[in-house]
Formats: structure tokens, C-alpha cells, sequence
């Protein structure tokens, strides 16, 4: 089993720090990624999670406006939940739990950085261009992580791979 990767943990306020992704660190898949790779995937994360509230209130205002539209004009209104439900998910995703389970009542990210310079974190070193993110958990993935069950965070995504050196 990995060792645990937070480097803090506040139990009084549901808290994490932790790296997500350390530059030229060998991950579990036998993949590694640059800082400058690393920082684009940081920085697209944190835009995406910033503009989930426009995009939200967009949808429920598009959804609000169609529902009085119909009704003004006498229709019956059906509204597929699976559809909405599809959408709704969509824009909902903050954190996950093992790269399937994202939802509300997981977490909230509250901090995103990458290292501009090697820091010392409790006494951990940590690199220049590592991604960091503070997660403020939910009492039920809090007790995961106190217990043990969770150890870290991982970066989910997709990449293209390159081989090293030439070789395939």
C-alpha cells in the first residue's frame, strides 16, 4: 500500500493538504508529467471549477424559463430526469472518490496552488511545480481518510502518452 501523501490534516475542520501531482515523480500507472505539463492540468482544473457556478445557474434559469414558457402557454410539462439528471451531474463534479463517485457530498476544494518554489510543509519538502489542493471533506470521506482508507489524492484526466528516449 502507498504511503499516505497528505502532508496536513486538521480533523476540527474536515481538512487535507496534499500533493496531486509531483513533477517527474513516477505515479502509480508508471507515468510522469513535467511542471509545465503539471500546471496546465492545475490551471484547467481550478477554471473549470470556477466557472461551474455561471454555468449552474445558466442551466437553472435556461430550465426555469422553458417550465414557465410551457406553462404560459397552457402545455403540459415533462421533464426527463435522466436527461437533466446527465447535465446536472456534469456540472456538479468537484472531487471524486476513487475516480467514480462525484458528488456533493464528498468535499469542497478550497485551496489550489503550484509550488513556485521548494517549500517545507511539516516538515516535508515539497518540490517546486508540485500541485497542492486543500479539500474540506464531508464528515463520511473524512472518517475514510482518518481511517486510512483514503491516503491521498490522485489527478484523474486524460493525457497523451509519450515515450521516453524513443522507445515505444
Amino acid at each position: 500500500m502507498k504511503k499516505e501523501s497528505f502532508i496536513k490534516k486538521d480533523e476540527h475542520l474536515k481538512y487535507t493538504l496534499g500533493p496531486v501531482y509531483v513533477p517527474e515523480e513516477v505515479d502509480a500507472q508508471g507515468d510522469f508529467s513535467t511542471e509545465d505539463e503539471i500546471r496546465k492540468a492545475a490551471w484547467g482544473y481550478m477554471k473549470k471549477l470556477q466557472s461551474q457556478d455561471s454555468k449552474l445557474n445558466k442551466f437553472a434559469v435556461e430550465l426555469l424559463d422553458r417550465i414557465i414558457k410551457e406553462v404560459r402557454e397552457g402545455n403540459k410539462v415533462r421533464i426527463d430526469m435522466n436527461k437533466l439528471e446527465k447535465r446536472y451531474d456534469n456540472l456538479q463534479k468537484q472531487v471524486g472518490d476513487m475516480h467514480t463517485d462525484f458528488g456533493d457530498e464528498l468535499g469542497t476544494v478550497v485551496e489550489s496552488f503550484v509550488c513556485p518554489n521548494d517549500i517545507e510543509i511539516n516538515d516535508e519538502k515539497i518540490e517546486k511545480g508540485t500541485w497542492l489542493l486543500g479539500v474540506h471533506w464531508t464528515e463520511k470521506m473524512f472518517e475514510k481518510i482518518l481511517n486510512g482508507e483514503r491516503i491521498g489524492y490522485s489527478m484523474g484526466g486524460k493525457g497523451l502518452r509519450v515515450p521516453v528516449g524513443g522507445e515505444e
